[in-house]
């Protein structure tokens, strides 16, 4: 039995135990069936007051006017039956709304790929994660800590995918596929052509609700708050409970949160870039939070002829340095490394040096004059360590330290990288099929020719 015919059997009070078993289990596996229930409900009660006031108007009218006379014959003029004709006609005409109201959008979701231990709830079924299996309304998917899901729009060119433990909840309305998020993040891209049917899909969480046709998107429920962040397109974002809204454009993201200011600020500040250097498998992320860069990237790591990874920086033009405290490195490799770096270009293989520290605890001096590159290993230190490169003329000098005031030399590089160079911050994840994360605080840059220097 399907949901419309649940709630109308709920309120004719005819449902038998097991349909009650199955309509609260519906309420409690999917926030949207009570919000579509109370809608339901009100409608329902709509249409009923509706025929009740006629009634009362009408049969007010009748007790109001002057008593006829006594009725003369059998063939007397009868009282007048109009006013419930009218009565009768409205409440007709308010059911016949009530049953031509919209129906809901087919789902026409297929599951294209998953991986391992992805479940899908269907009320009280778990059903087998196959791929090309077609999800109804209601379903619950859920994907592994370390695993995805990845669901296509047939006909759409809309897909979503869910990663690392996110679930959730597939449903439509009249005007709108819904996506119910109770934990984890969602990346949607939404590229239907010119001529294709551009449907709404909107993603709603404890905190906020996204709605785009068109773009790409990430929305992620945390505990106390909703991040989105948009890559392309237009995302409308309204934050609970008091139905405001921004609108996110590319490049930039918005936090909805209590207490929290609900505003749109790009994904890095002012005269910072990343780029994917290399062929790294997996396209890389970076953003600024007001305190923190947060890195993902792929990538084999960077050394001999030619590096991958994910590279944030800015444009060094002569002397400078950079110092950061590096908090987290998450470990998809015991290799996987978070790096300061200095380098001539964002070609792959261009002249750099580098220090970092791999999700094994090992820190990792890296330098490159020309066409290999040569690899030192000066010591151990876990995370959180501070990290520091300094250029003056030709000398590029690498720092390390355990406070972020006593600092120990790692190496010095002379003519390793000449001219104006790229300065900044990185990570690979030393595999080409997962993403790493770190996690940079206490960013600082001098740039020794404009006489500036950024605290970030």
């Amino acid at each position: 039995m399907n949901r419309e015919e649940l709630f109308d059997k709920y309120l004719q009070r005819a449902l038998t135990p097991e349909e009650a078993a199955e309509l609260k289990a519906l309420l409690a596996r999917d926030p949207a069936a009570g919000r579509a229930l109370v809608e339901h409900i009100n409608e329902a009660s709509l249409i009923v007051r509706i025929a009740g006031r006629l009634h009362e108007h009408a049969t007010a009218e009748e007790d109001s006017a002057p008593a006829p006379p006594p009725l003369a014959s059998a063939s007397s003029s009868p009282r007048q039956p109009w006013r419930w004709a009218i009565a009768a006609g409205l409440a007709f005409l308010a059911t016949l709304a009530w049953f031509a109201r919209p129906n809901p959008l087919p789902l026409n979701a297929t599951l294209m790929a998953a991986s391992a231990e992805v479940t899908i709830q269907r009320r009280d079924q778990v059903l087998a994660a196959e791929p090309g299996l077609h999800l109804a309304a209601g379903d619950i998917v859920q994907a592994p800590s370390q695993g995805y899901a990845t669901i296509v729009f047939e006909g759409e060119a809309a897909r979503v995918e869910l990663r690392d433990g996110s679930k959730a909840a597939f449903n439509t309305t009249s005007h709108a596929r819904v996506l119910n998020l109770t934990e984890g993040s969602v990346e949607a891209v939404l590229s239907p052509s010119a001529k294709q049917h551009a449907a709404t899909l909107t993603m709603r969480t404890l905190h906020a609700e996204a709605r785009s046709a068109r773009g790409r998107f990430l929305l992620a429920s945390e505990t106390s708050s909703t991040r989105l962040e948009v890559s392309s397109g237009e995302v409308q974002f309204t934050r609970w409970p008091e139905r405001q809204t921004v609108s996110v454009r590319a490049g930039n993201t918005a936090v909805a949160a209590p207490n929290h200011e609900f505003s749109v600020r790009p994904f890095l500040p002012e005269a910072w870039h990343s780029k994917d250097i290399g062929a790294v498998g997996l396209r890389g992320t970076a953003r600024y939070d007001g305190q923190c860069f947060r890195l993902q990237g792929a990538g084999q790591d960077t050394c001999c002829t030619k590096d991958q990874f994910q590279f944030t920086y800015r444009v060094l033009p002569g002397d400078g340095e950079i110092q950061a405290q590096i908090r987290q490195i998450e470990f998809t490799d015991p290799e996987a490394k978070a790096i300061l770096m200095i380098r001539q270009t964002l070609k792959s293989a261009s002249p750099q040096v580098s220090l970092g520290v791999t999700a094994s605890g090992g820190l990792e001096l890296e330098y490159r004059a020309r066409t290999d590159s040569r690899i030192q290993r000066p010591g151990h230190a876990g995370t959180p360590c501070w990290l520091k490169l300094v250029r003056q003329a030709d000398v590029i000098s690498t720092f390390h330290s355990a406070n972020g005031t006593d600092w120990t030399m790692a190496s010095s590089h002379t003519n390793s990288v000449a001219g104006p160079a790229f300065i900044g911050l990185g990570v690979t994840s030393y595999n080409h099929a997962a993403l790493s994360t770190a996690v940079f605080d206490q960013v600082r840059v001098t740039s020794a020719p404009v006489d500036s220097s950024d605290q970030l």
